[in-house]
């Protein structure tokens, strides 16, 4: 009963970072099961939507990866960076649903929605020892819900995954 009280408090106390971060997790889940024709032109900050380049990329290398466990021969194409690390995340969803076209999408878009959660979640444990719980929580607030940092979470997939492992290291 003492845990249940704890975390009742804790919930209380936190009250308003928790309905942002979850509003903002919501807010991402139903961009990510969007249809693709409509995230493609979905206007947040530029006349494009915020799958372009960055996250076909991501996508591409997960469906080479399923199709070379799945025995055949993929072409990969040439990257760098924090890209093919982050296609290991996604490549069950492409191996799993291999027939589908869009449902490995809007899971790999629902699992980068749940790691930009949990970094949120991190970076306002961080934030709140530094300056507080309402500064905070504002801060944090403004930055989910900038139109920019929601554009870049969803296209530029590796930049939430990177935010959660700088945090995770910071953090222990």
């Amino acid at each position: 009963m003492n845990h249940l009280m704890k975390l009742i408090r804790n919930i209380k106390d936190n009250l308003i970072f928790s309905l942002s971060a979850t509003g903002a997790l919501i807010l991402h889940l139903v961009l990510a099961w969007q249809p693709l024709d409509r995230l493609e032109r979905f206007r947040l900050i530029t006349g494009n939507g915020p799958l372009m380049d960055d996250s076909y990329i991501f996508f591409k290398i997960s469906k080479d990866i399923a199709d070379w466990l799945a025995g055949f021969a993929p072409s990969f194409p040439l990257t760098s960076g924090f890209q093919p690390l982050i296609a290991f995340l996604y490549y069950p969803f492409f191996q799993l649903f291999w027939d589908s076209k869009e449902l490995p999408i809007h899971l790999a878009l629902s699992l980068n929605a749940l790691l930009g959660f949990a970094a949120t979640i991190l970076l306002y444990r961080l934030l709140k020892n530094v300056a507080g719980r309402f500064i905070s929580a504002f801060l944090i607030s403004v930055w989910i819900w900038s139109p920019y940092v929601m554009y870049q979470s969803i296209n530029g997939m590796e930049t939430t995954l990177a935010l959660l492992m700088v945090l995770i290291v910071i953090r222990y």
